[in-house]
């Protein structure tokens, strides 16, 4: 602000008027204020995109490296993988003596078939009653019931291409049907391994085997509580639709004292002794499955289906 002097009447008379300088200055000053303000912004922002590039990222990477981790670990058990099974092992499931599973007899506890009536019949691939499996390889129940599947269904054929693994569950020593190959003139077996032994990134267990054909319908129509107590679940068994199976062994039998998972080979000696527990629950639940089988098949072959075990055991099937 500045003053000018003017006369009048003789005298000096302030008058005030604003400074037009100072005016100036300050509207530079808000102005520099203003722009310094709106650097520091855009510098902020600046900052704020750079960590985003970076951050978000880093974030990612993060997770995904703690996924791999978490599936790296679940899979890094070489047992998990399935691999050709060991021969003398599959040798000795398929070979027990038949006067050894006689001896074993069977337990109406183990493996009790779930008779159904007025359904149309099952025929398989060749021609024949289907044996129907559906089962799921990280699966401990299916563990235990494979190795009564490969005893009595070898009594009726042959398998070939069997692959070994350990269930994810409980670490089991089993086999897998997955690729394997049966030929009998009596039987037609259908397995299905629905899921895999092995979890993905999210830690979900991987498919193995799409249902084919009417399959899903009979899993969805059968494997229910309208038939079976346990309802829809691995392991099931659709045998010719005349005898259901849901459930399996108790996978403790595959296991010692100590709840360590045996090996292949230890339970393959064990089932040569008619009164081990192996033998008594794995033979006794082949000898059931066998007697279901030769309803099905009319009494063949004879050698297996007249064995007197086998016809008390059909004899019980009968009157359910």
């Amino acid at each position: 602000m500045f003053v000018i002097l003017l006369y009048k009447g003789g005298r000096a008379v302030a008058n005030t008027s604003p400074d037009p300088f100072a005016r100036s200055e300050d509207h530079d000053h808000h102005i520099a204020h203003q722009v310094a303000r709106n650097r520091s912004l855009n510098a902020a922002e600046d900052r704020f995109r750079r960590y985003l590039s970076f951050g978000i990222p880093a974030l990612t990477a993060a997770i995904l490296g703690a996924y791999v981790l978490v599936w790296w670990v679940n899979n890094s058990n070489p047992t998990l993988q399935a691999r050709p099974a060991d021969q003398q092992v599959v040798e000795q499931v398929t070979g027990v003596p038949q006067s050894l599973w006689e001896g074993v007899g069977w337990d109406d506890h183990t493996n009790a078939w779930r008779p159904i009536s007025g359904q149309p019949a099952l025929t398989g691939p060749n021609g024949h009653p289907e044996f129907f499996y559906v089962g799921a390889e990280f699966c401990e129940f299916c563990a235990t019931e494979r190795w009564a599947i490969l005893n009595a269904l070898s009594r009726f054929g042959a398998f070939s291409h069997l692959s070994q693994l350990r269930s994810y569950d409980d670490q089991l020593a089993t086999f897998s049907f997955y690729q394997s190959t049966y030929a009998s003139p009596y039987v037609d077996f259908v397995p299905v391994e629905k899921v895999g032994n092995t979890k993905d990134i999210l830690g979900q267990f991987v498919p193995l085997q799409s249902f084919q054909g009417n399959q899903q319908q009979l899993f969805n129509h059968y494997a229910s509580t309208t038939y079976l107590p346990t309802g829809q679940g691995f392991p099931f068994i659709d045998l010719n639709n005349q005898y259901l199976l849901g459930g399996g062994i108790d996978p403790t039998v595959l296991q010692n004292a100590a709840r360590e998972p045996l090996s292949w080979r230890e339970i393959a000696r064990a089932l040569q002794t008619p009164s081990s527990p192996f033998a008594q629950q794995i033979l006794g639940a082949a000898n059931s499955l066998t007697a279901a089988i030769c309803l099905v098949t009319n009494q063949q072959p004879g050698s297996v289906c007249q064995d007197s075990v086998i016809q008390q055991i059909e004899s019980v099937l009968r009157a359910q």
